[in-house]
């Protein structure tokens, strides 16, 4: 992300910039990352547990819909919050000094008010991400380069640098 960010900000990158992470603590993007899954794990322990109640009654029809009910609602919740974090990357380069807490509530803070439009130029990307697994994958050289410089102009956007 950092050598995204830097080639977005006008700045030559270098092969080192992808290193960024794993010479300046990498214990904050590891620690990132397990917070992701435990919010994940308590956003679906919902569709879980109603899960197992479908498991333990299938014989009853309307379980079954309630269990198709609280999964969708609890997709649409999960993505919702999970949305708050996805700026970390990006500012942990920015202000590598902040701690991954830190990071989290200031990503949560920025994405206040855009979550939406994060989550619709998500959407824009479905067609050529279909596109790009029909060719077997070779057009996610393309693809991705291009889907990672956007996130990285939509940060930039949401700090008031463009």
């Amino acid at each position: 992300q950092i050598l995204l960010l830097n080639m977005a900000r006008g700045y030559s990158g270098n092969v080192g910039d992808v290193f960024f992470a794993f010479r300046n603590q990498p214990d904050k993007i590891i620690l990132y990352q397990l917070c992701m899954v435990g919010i994940f794990l308590l956003c679906m322990l919902p569709s879980l547990a109603v899960l197992v109640l479908t498991a333990a009654y299938s014989e009853l029809l309307f379980l079954r819909v309630v269990c198709v009910l609280v999964f969708l609602v609890d997709i649409v919740f999960t993505v919702s919050t999970l949305l708050s974090y996805v700026l970390v990357p990006f500012l942990y380069g920015d202000e590598p000094e902040l701690g991954t807490l830190d990071l989290l509530r200031r990503s949560k803070e920025l994405m206040q008010g855009h979550r939406c439009r994060y989550f619709y130029l998500s959407v824009s990307f479905l067609g050529m991400t279909f596109l790009a697994f029909l060719s077997l994958f070779i057009g996610f050289l393309w693809v991705a380069p291009y889907m990672n410089m956007t996130y990285a102009q939509f940060y930039r956007d949401i700090r008031g640098e463009i």
